[in-house]
């Protein structure tokens, strides 16, 4: 490639790449920040469900049996 297609080349990519990157930023401004929250919310919603289920089996698991009678 020589050096004045080089330079062409980079003349018509440079402001594409800078236009891409303004949209992006235009893109990011406007997305609600709900949208950037609802992960975390899920990962911290199935988090606390697990904790509660490990609760659950622990508490079933430590129990204390109540005497059970046979009235025959």
């Amino acid at each position: 490639m020589s050096l004045k297609l080089a330079r062409v080349l980079s003349n018509i990519t440079l402001p594409i790449t800078r236009m891409a990157e303004e949209q992006q930023r235009q893109v990011m401004a406007a997305t609600p920040w709900v949208a950037d929250a609802l992960p975390v919310v899920v990962v911290v919603l199935i988090a606390a469900h697990v904790i509660a289920l490990v609760y659950w089996i622990y508490r079933l698991a430590t129990e204390k049996q109540s005497a059970r009678r046979k009235a025959h």
